[in-house]
């Protein structure tokens, strides 16, 4: 997607298929830069089924993690719950690896 340089286009607006849209103008001072939107492209062959095409898209879409974050932004996480829970994760894969270091010794 490219960004709309000098229009009067808001950050964190939307277009009108839902699509957010992105202005590139020069932040303001100590201003926190919007994230850039990326799309997921794929080139359809010659002769080559919808179907296959479709299928990598769908591979594509995964592999860019953005089905992900939508499920992530569905609820809103306040900063406390995401620090719970990623210190969950970080303490269940130290006890994961503290059992598998024991099993092969």
């Amino acid at each position: 997607m490219e960004a709309f340089v000098g229009s009067s286009v808001k950050v964190g607006a939307t277009s009108t298929f839902g699509a957010p849209l992105v202005c590139a103008a020069a932040p303001k001072k100590g201003a926190v830069a919007a994230p850039v939107v990326t799309m997921v492209t794929v080139q359809v062959n010659d002769g080559e089924p919808v179907e296959s095409a479709l299928r990598r898209f769908k591979r594509a879409v995964m592999a860019s993690g953005h089905l992900q974050e939508i499920r992530n932004r569905r609820y809103f996480e306040p900063p406390s719950v995401t620090k719970q829970r990623v210190n969950a994760s970080h303490k269940r894969r130290r006890e994961i690896n503290k059992l598998l270091r024991n099993i092969e010794d």
